[in-house]
């Protein structure tokens, strides 16, 4: 077995040199491992087997902005995507084709949570924006999503939905819809983001986010039962409130609610929600048929 007590930089440096896979983004080339890489992503296995361009080049073209590759392969090799962890550099800081000049004066560009600024310091770090720190974990949700690793996929939308829960906006959760509908359809993503959305549904609903061709569309199948439920708990809670509304010469008829007055499916409409006279379950509360 291997010597735990040995730092992380020691073990990277004792393999750089074996590496025999490049995954290539943006003209940067970050060498790593077959054996590591291949058992997190299946997708990347597969194009190295066979015919396929991959498997006699040894590199794979990863069409991703260059902080997600850097994230998904940092969890490939430490099972994080923040770690922060100054060793990955020698796997993180990628190079040019044939060392270039330029590749040696290659600076990595800021991670979250590192300085942003021209001229930044480790004495004098800057707080990555809020919509910063949203898309880097939505953005790593898709990568992971496309190249099926699960436990990344499952890791970043988990901490997506604790930064929406604690951060929220409407304005920022319009953004995340930006850059996640059309680049993903993975439906634990979209049910936590229809969840949300059920949470706030006053508030968007009136930035027009559900209306034919909105930023929703993707996310109706989610929203609309959510919806449905909200109702069903609001009519159920001022249902036992009444002793018995169903009796003769009762309460009249209570409005429980009322959707806002944009209609989703277009033009504008105001849709009440009522307690009929007679029960829905056609009992009233005691057990007798309600009159009719």
């Amino acid at each position: 077995m291997g010597d735990e007590t040995v730092p992380l930089k020691t073990k990277l440096l004792r393999i750089r040199d074996y590496s025999d896979l490049i995954l290539s983004c943006n003209e940067q080339q970050f060498k790593v491992h077959k054996a590591v890489v291949c058992a997190e992503s299946p997708v990347m296995a597969a194009a190295l087997k066979g015919g396929f361009k991959e498997a006699k080049s040894g590199v794979i073209d990863v069409l991703f902005d260059i902080e997600s590759v850097r994230r998904l392969i940092e969890f490939m090799y430490t099972g994080d995507y923040l770690s922060h962890n100054a060793a990955l550099d020698v796997l993180l800081s990628g190079s040019q084709p044939e060392e270039s000049p330029a590749a040696r004066e290659h600076v990595k560009k800021p991670d979250v949570g590192e300085a942003t600024g021209p001229n930044t310091s480790s004495a004098d770090p800057q707080e990555p924006s809020k919509s910063d720190q949203m898309l880097c974990h939505a953005r790593v949700v898709i990568i992971a999503d496309y190249y099926d690793v699960p436990a990344l996929k499952y890791l970043s939308i988990d901490r997506l939905k604790i930064f929406l829960e604690k951060e929220w906006s409407a304005k920022l959760f319009c953004e995340l819809l930006e850059e996640v509908i059309g680049s993903t359809n993975d439906r634990v993503l979209l049910r936590m983001l229809g969840a949300m959305a059920v949470e706030h549904i006053h508030e968007l609903f009136m930035k027009g986010i559900f209306d034919e061709g909105g930023l929703a569309r993707e996310l109706a199948p989610y929203v609309l039962p959510g919806c449905f439920m909200k109702l069903k708990a609001a009519e159920a809670v001022r249902w036992s409130a009444n002793s018995n509304p169903f009796e003769i010469g009762g309460p009249p008829p209570q409005v429980l609610t009322t959707l806002p007055s944009k209609s989703p499916f277009g033009g504008r409409t105001t849709v009440t929600v009522v307690r009929p006279a007679s029960s829905l379950f056609g009992n009233n509360r005691n057990g007798a048929n309600a009159p009719h």
